[in-house]
């Protein structure tokens, strides 16, 4: 295929990282043990015991492959991972990941790593990535850590930095409505679909009496217990629909999107164009379980997107839960690791991205691929070195 670019191996791209050890940490180099430690989550490794077992047992001709005479021991990785550079790592995977592909819908989400908390005894609740993912690829395509002292919307920021914006479309849940974030993402020739809260208090106020509904009681907190909106029986008059209705298992789930352009003008958003009610009700066995209603805001023009086509990236934001937290917890044993040393947490979670996105690239389930390269492992090492997507 294409360019250069888009041919790199995973090797080549590894070689990016510099390498930050002192001379004394320099036993390994690099790729080698990073090729290993991906070959062996490919097989079901997911813990720093459970690598180094899985790489004490390579062939010859794998040792061969990595450029290394023997398999680093236990205490290596445990080393190797604490002095990684991180960041640079999340730079270049996270490029990898993309190649040449255009990044398209890119959800913001952030996620805590649960075992990475000092079991309780200093108070901290673990390591704090904030990811970007691109729900047309399934990949990560840049990763950051919200250090303990700051905030989701600083990190948010400089991850945006990071990213090529032009023609993406950024989502995220309501912490990521701030006008210093959709000006960045504006600015870079992206455009934003975020959901809005009580954070924004004035916002959201504005929003509901557009669609004309009563302020829910959160709203009227904010607002320091200003009084309801009055209800209008009037709907906007430039007001367009769409809806959408998944049945299954007994259930019944309804998603309808109302969208408007007629306030826009009196909000002074960046970039705003549009504005939408989302209203989400479940019936379980014919009986009305609950119902949301929630309110976004957009840059994408009427031209650009209508209501169907924003209720479908509504919809696809919560993709990062299922095709990624929920794949790297469940699948990949994430939130049962207890690794808290240094980088160490990130680098693993950058790690299992890039291995999610090369199980992607291949046919049939994560476990057969698994119990594939648990039993091949010469083959394991030779298709993370090639790492073509």
């Amino acid at each position: 295929s294409g360019s250069g670019k888009e041919m790199r191996s995973l090797w080549e791209a590894l070689g990016e990282i510099p390498d930050r050890r002192g001379a004394k940490g320099r036993q390994y180099a690099l790729r080698p043990v990073l090729v290993l430690t991906l070959a062996a989550m490919l097989a079901g490794a997911y813990d720093l015991r459970a690598i180094f077992r899985w790489g004490r047992r390579l062939p010859k001709e794998a040792l061969y492959l990595l450029g290394i005479k023997r398999a680093p021991c236990h205490a290596m990785y445990h080393y190797f991972f604490k002095a990684l550079d991180v960041a640079a790592a999340e730079r270049v995977l996270g490029a990898w990941a993309l190649g040449e592909a255009a990044p398209g819908h890119v959800a913001i989400d952030g996620k805590r790593l649960r075992g990475s908390a000092a079991g309780g005894h200093d108070g901290s609740a673990g390591v704090h990535l904030l990811a970007a993912f691109a729900t047309r690829l399934g990949a990560v395509i840049g990763q950051l850590r919200v250090a303990p002292e700051a905030n989701e919307i600083t990190t948010a920021l400089a991850l945006l930095k990071s990213l090529p914006l032009e023609g993406a479309i950024i989502t995220g849940d309501a912490a990521f409505c701030q006008r210093v974030i959709c000006q960045a993402i504006r600015d870079g020739g992206g455009d934003y679909l975020f959901t809005v809260k009580a954070n924004q208090p004035r916002l959201m106020a504005d929003i509901a009496i557009a669609f004309g509904d009563a302020f829910p009681p959160e709203l009227i907190k904010a607002l320091g217990g200003a009084a309801a909106a009055p209800v209008s029986a009037t709907p906007p008059p430039d007001l367009e629909r769409a809806e959408t209705i998944d049945k299954g298992h007994g259930r019944l789930e309804v998603r309808r999107l109302a969208l408007s352009r007629e306030i826009v003008p009196h909000l002074q958003w960046p970039g705003a164009a549009q504005v939408c009610r989302i209203e989400r009700t479940r019936e379980i066995a014919g009986k009305k379980t609950s119902q949301e209603i929630s309110y976004a805001i957009t840059s994408l023009t009427r031209e650009r997107a209508g209501p169907e086509h924003l209720l479908a990236l509504a919809r696809g934001h919560w993709s990062i839960e299922n095709q990624l937290h929920y794949r790297r917890d469940v699948a990949l044993g994430e939130d049962a690791s207890r690794i808290r040393s240094g980088n160490a947490p990130q680098a693993l979670a950058a790690l299992r991205n890039t291995m999610l996105r090369l199980v992607d690239a291949m046919p049939g389930p994560l476990t057969a691929i698994r119990e594939t390269f648990a039993k091949n492992r010469l083959d394991a090492i030779a298709l993370v070195k090639q790492g073509f997507l």
